[in-house]
């Protein structure tokens, strides 16, 4: 199983716009299959949330990757997480998830990740 992992990374912070008192220090780990996800992470709302996802490629490069991203998880009043992802070079990547008004703040959150392929 272990050798269809391609990827792993650690969550570190996000940011919230506009911030009602949210942590915004949100360490986990998550593994890449491919294009798929999963991960535990400390929540905004300090929860814990498990995921699974998939990240769909709308653009690809040497140095910078965009998808799409779907994912399923606790710890939220839903469990649909969607957002952009932003992969600059193998390292690092932004996840910029929209706000709801009047239910939640546009998140943009941050992690590294380390290639294992």
């Amino acid at each position: 199983m272990l050798e269809y992992i391609t990827a792993i990374g650690i969550s570190l912070t996000s940011l919230h716009f506009p911030n009602h008192d949210q942590n915004q220090f949100n360490p986990g780990i998550h593994v890449e299959v491919k294009d798929a996800r999963a991960g535990v992470y400390l929540n905004s709302r300090d929860r814990i949330t498990a995921y699974v996802g998939y990240s769909l490629p709308l653009y690809r490069s040497e140095t910078l990757r965009i998808g799409a991203l779907a994912a399923l998880g606790s710890g939220y009043g839903s469990p649909i997480i969607g957002g952009l992802e932003f992969m600059v070079g193998q390292h690092f990547t932004m996840l910029a998830v929209p706000g709801i008004p009047g239910y939640s703040s546009t998140i943009v959150g941050f992690a590294l990740r380390s290639p294992i392929k």
